[in-house]
């Protein structure tokens, strides 16, 4: 299927487990949600990578945060409209991994400046 030029595969869009890259993640990451892309100051498609906190753009628009990935070897990212996320080099979605609890809820409370209700269930 395409998306936006993009060729996505069910194994895009579901996420597979488990990703042996989690380690890569800092604990130190302040989200700044007003950043604009690093490279080409666009503000739509932002993502923040996890390992040293720059914001660029998605595929979606200029790809800019893949390049980065690649040639920085951060491969985890999180989406700062919806914050989902991604691991470019298992190329999926990363979810339900108690790891990233901690750093979706920081972006939760930097975004929405209140905490992150409990998962339904919980």
């Amino acid at each position: 299927a395409e998306y936006m030029g993009t060729h996505v595969t069910l194994s895009s869009l579901c996420p597979k487990m488990p990703c042996t890259h989690l380690d890569s993640i800092k604990s130190d990451l302040v989200f700044d949600f007003s950043k604009a892309c690093e490279k080409c100051d666009k503000k739509e498609e932002q993502w923040a990578c996890l390992n040293c906190n720059k914001v660029m753009c998605g595929r979606a628009a200029e790809s800019h945060m893949l390049e980065h990935s690649t040639a920085e070897k951060h491969p985890i990212v999180l989406g700062l409209g919806d914050l989902t996320v991604w691991c470019y080099e298992c190329d999926s979605y990363l979810d339900n991994i108690d790891s990233l609890d901690q750093v979706v809820r920081a972006a939760y409370k930097a975004k929405f400046n209140e905490e992150m209700p409990p998962k339904s269930g919980n």
